[in-house]
């Protein structure tokens, strides 16, 4: 067995590395990367927000947010509620 059949045709390599069609490919998957890093990091960095930043009413009439009577009521109880 002859070590030089094992070694890689590096002049054809280096004349598929040089085409447009592989610099158009690196530049997708270098960019997809990228984006796909940022998407994650951002996703981190809004878990790490305190619950009263995210808890955001942004409904019309407000309908998912507890008002001050509410929570006076819910505080003011002496047993636990169950539903």
């Amino acid at each position: 067995m002859k070590l030089d059949s094992l070694k890689p045709d590096t002049g054809r390599l280096k004349e598929q590395m040089g085409t447009v069609s592989t610099r158009k490919g690196g530049y997708s998957v270098v960019m997809s990367l990228a984006v796909t890093a940022i998407v994650v990091f951002v996703c981190l960095m809004l878990e790490l927000l305190p619950s009263r930043v995210k808890k955001i009413d942004i409904s019309n009439n407000s309908i998912y947010s507890v008002s001050s009577i509410t929570e006076d009521l819910v505080g003011s109880l002496d047993k636990d509620v169950k539903l």
